[in-house]
């Protein structure tokens, strides 16, 4: 295969917007399945939590209910490693997507004399605001090549911190109601 700068720009045009819309779905599936096991792991909680408020102490059935702490390990888990996935799939197209635009050199569309200037410019001249925390910048500037940018960026990944403690939330919660449903069963 041809190295992507002997392609002609309508090929890299063309390519930049799939992996556009591919980051754009990566990240939808991501967040998709954020709001699943969330959803579904806080209704395997209150169906424990319910369960523990209606047993009685001494009860030997409450270790029954030591199953949806279980269950909900595994899913915080498993609900954990599965967001990571579509996570690294969105940051692996976001930087090929941001290859692609410094090669096409769209990255300062702003900037060309035929248009008209923006109100307000961002900080590259250009009229495309980015947020992007120093961090991130950092590891841009710094990479070695794309494969340690995806794994830095993955790392630093804010959205990945936030999904990763909404889970250990979970995690936290299981255990609790795990000690719960052994204290109610032994007295």
């Amino acid at each position: 295969m041809d190295p992507p700068q002997a392609w002609g720009r309508p090929d890299l045009n063309d390519l930049r917007k799939e992996y556009r819309e591919y980051s754009q779905r990566s990240l939808d599936k991501c967040f998709s399945y954020l709001n699943f096991y969330v959803g579904l792991l806080a209704a395997l909680l209150a169906a424990t939590l319910t369960g523990l408020l209606q047993a009685q102490p001494g009860d030997p059935r409450a270790l029954l209910l030591l199953t949806g702490p279980a269950a909900a390990l595994v899913l915080a888990r498993l609900g954990y490693q599965t967001f990571y996935v579509f996570y690294r799939r969105y940051v692996e197209s976001w930087v090929t997507e941001i290859n692609l635009q410094a090669m096409l050199g769209t990255e300062h569309a702003g900037e060309r004399d035929s248009i008209g200037r923006p109100t307000v410019q961002s900080q590259s001249g250009g009229w495309i605001a980015r947020g992007e925390r120093t961090e991130v910048k950092q590891a841009i500037r710094s990479a070695a090549d794309a494969e340690s940018l995806v794994d830095e960026l993955t790392r630093l990944g804010v959205t990945r911190h936030y999904a990763k403690r909404t889970f250990l939330v979970f995690v936290v919660i299981a255990v609790l109601l795990a000690v719960v449903s052994v204290v109610i069963a032994s007295r």
